[in-house]
């Protein structure tokens, strides 16, 4: 599990979790209050990491994360 990490590539930003890319629509898993809950990772990714914004999707509704938030993949897979 890790956070978010945000890296600048040469063409743009881009999220890892444990060293893996983290693509629009891809399907994590967030720690929240205590419990893993399953979440879909949507982001405006551009080329200035202060214009980067990340939104969640879950049952329930839209989270947008602290960026101290852990992530894990799915079944401990990629």
């Amino acid at each position: 599990m890790s956070t978010l990490v945000l890296e600048l590539e040469s063409g743009g930003c881009r999220h890892y979790v444990d060293g893996s890319p983290v693509h629009c629509g891809t399907q994590l898993q967030m720690q929240l209050g205590g419990q893993w809950i399953n979440v879909r990772y949507e982001a405006s990714l551009g080329s200035d990491p202060e214009n980067v914004r990340v939104m969640l999707y879950a049952i329930g509704g839209r989270i947008i994360p602290e960026s101290d938030a852990l992530f894990r993949w799915p079944g401990g897979a990629q």
